[in-house]
């Protein structure tokens, strides 16, 4: 079967908390040229995820874009109000030895900022998120190549319509060929 060069395929899978996206798109070029895309989360499935695409598409250069909403109401940073406390009653007690009336409507920001008071939890991707990601994956993939089959199957048709117009027009060039023999002669 002849694939064409470009084509373009997306893939979504719904977790309970999250959705996720994969788009992969191609053009024509003579040797597979990979660019992925991904969230830093997804990182540790790059090397899958272009071993997969490189079997799929082996030839041209081609975007593959992974991106997630989350769709559960969450944070990855956390307060730690200990800290923030501790914080607090550092700035009351410099404020009140220094004479200055406390204004927390500047201090909140200013201790906000300060190390450790606000922390990010790294997140860590489960073996079912795993699993949905690379089924994602698969997934654009397989839209992909059927995109680039269709395409090509339109492509080998419009050359077939094109040399049963050549084979036309040399059978109606035909009859004239004897007359143009003659007349060089």
């Amino acid at each position: 079967m002849i694939k064409s060069m470009t084509g373009f395929g997306k893939s979504e899978i719904t977790l309970p908390t999250k959705k996720i996206s994969v788009e992969v798109r191609s053009l024509n070029s003579k040797q597979l040229d990979l660019s992925v895309k991904l969230p830093g989360i997804y990182r540790s499935l790059e090397f899958d995820i272009r071993s997969r695409a490189a079997a799929a598409i082996q030839r041209g250069k081609a975007d593959i874009s992974v991106s997630f909403e989350t769709t559960a109401v969450q944070t990855s940073a956390t307060i730690n109000k200990d800290i923030f406390r501790a914080y607090l009653h550092q700035m009351n007690d410099a404020l009140s030895f220094s004479g200055v009336d406390a204004d927390y409507d500047a201090i909140v920001p200013v201790i906000m900022r300060l190390p450790d008071v606000v922390s990010a939890q790294t997140e860590s991707v489960s073996e079912e998120e795993q699993k949905a990601l690379m089924q994602a994956v698969d997934e654009a993939l397989a839209h992909f190549t059927a995109f680039r089959e269709q395409e090509g199957a339109t492509l080998i048709a419009d050359l077939l319509h094109r040399v049963d117009k050549i084979e036309e027009y040399k059978n109606q060039v035909e009859p004239y060929e004897k007359a143009r023999t003659e007349v060089i002669k």
